[in-house]
């Protein structure tokens, strides 16, 4: 049956409501689950950590490592945080022993590098200052002071090395030298010669090593214990020489050969022992007349005793008792002759014997010319 429509109702609208009953079943997706909860919780944490990461690296990289350190940490890491000044002094200290280590490596560049192991050291300091490098740069200046300080240090060994291996090099080849020249001490000083000989040995190994500054304190003990050996041989040619000169002086003419010859033996061309040995040739001859000449004094009779000095210094020029001698008798006898040509002057003018007075007073002035 059609549905019949209401005259009164035909200009107006209706409201057409479509009924369900399952519509407040449909689940509504815009609503927070638990699951969409944690997830969103998870991934915006992580998000979060991420974000972070890459903000503190940037902050750290511009404004310094040490932004986010607590101000306990800070101040037990940088002694410089409590002093305002002290960042200046640190950022001074560090530019300062930077720019002292770079003027030191050009010096040790200029070294001589003959051996392997100073290269390498060489190299390993070349490639710290590099790395220490970007510590300045990176206005980390506690570090980069502490790292050039401790570079500064390494370069102040290096070149005391290198100035030990020129100066143990030396020393080596002086040792070898010494070593020829006194075994003519070896009789002497047997044991000193040994041990020089050892250190040189072990002075030298050090230096094929690289172990400079062991090598040369080695070597330097190898040197003195040929100054020992030196010492000693010096002292037998002294003790030789004294008993020369001894035998000399009492006319023994072999025993000063014997010891002359010994101090030859030590020592070739010592003047004093060639000489002692050409005074022994005449030395009984010169004692003797050192004797007569002696008695002769004794005796007052000085022109005999100078003549006899006289004969014993021809003898042997480098006799000092003939010299003396000689020239001591010569003035006794013209003091002698003087006193006795004026004494007798004397006399004779006090006796009026005026010829006699006058002939003595010549004599006395033949003597000393110049005496009133």
């Amino acid at each position: 049956m059609p549905e019949e429509i209401d005259p009164s109702s035909a200009g107006k609208k209706r409201r057409v409501i479509h009924w369900n009953p399952d519509a407040d079943a449909a689940p509504d997706r815009r609503r927070w689950s638990w699951q969409r909860i944690v997830l969103w919780t998870v991934g915006g944490f992580i998000g979060l950590l991420l974000v972070a990461g890459v903000v503190i690296r940037v902050a750290k990289r511009v404004l310094g490592p040490d932004l986010f350190a607590s101000r306990s940490e800070s101040a037990a890491n940088d002694p410089t945080a409590n002093d305002p000044s002290a960042a200046f002094v640190t950022q001074s200290k560090a530019e300062f022993t930077y720019e002292n280590v770079k003027k030191a490596l050009v010096e040790l560049r200029r070294m001589p590098q003959d051996h392997p192991k100073q290269r390498e050291k060489l190299v390993l300091i070349e490639k710290a200052f590099i790395a220490g490098e970007p510590l300045v740069t990176d206005h980390e200046y506690a570090k980069a002071y502490a790292h050039f300080t401790a570079l500064n240090k390494e370069i102040d060994d290096y070149t005391a090395s290198v100035k030990a291996k020129q100066d143990a090099q030396q020393t080596y080849n002086a040792i070898l030298a010494k070593i020829r020249d006194l075994e003519i001490a070896r009789s002497i000083a047997p044991e000193a010669l040994e041990e020089a000989m050892i250190d040189a040995g072990a002075g030298w190994k050090f230096l094929g090593e690289g172990s400079f500054i062991p090598a040369k304190q080695t070597l330097d003990r190898g040197m003195a214990e040929l100054k020992k050996a030196e010492a000693a041989l010096a002292r037998n040619v002294e003790e030789n020489l004294l008993k020369g000169q001894d035998a000399l002086s009492k006319g023994q003419k072999e025993n000063a050969i014997v010891a002359f010859k010994a101090a030859l033996e030590k020592s070739p061309s010592n003047e004093l022992a060639q000489q002692g040995l050409k005074r022994a040739e005449n030395i009984d001859r010169v004692h003797a007349l050192l004797l007569q000449g002696a008695a002769l004094e004794k005796s007052t009779q000085y022109a005999a005793a100078a003549d006899a000095y006289a004969k014993a210094f021809a003898l042997d020029a480098f006799s000092a008792t003939a010299q003396q001698g000689q020239a001591r008798a010569a003035r006794l006898d013209k003091e002698t002759r003087f006193d006795a040509a004026y004494t007798a002057a004397q006399a004779a003018f006090k006796n009026r014997e005026w010829d006699k007075a006058i002939a003595e007073g010549q004599n006395a002035l033949k003597v000393y010319p110049q005496r009133t």
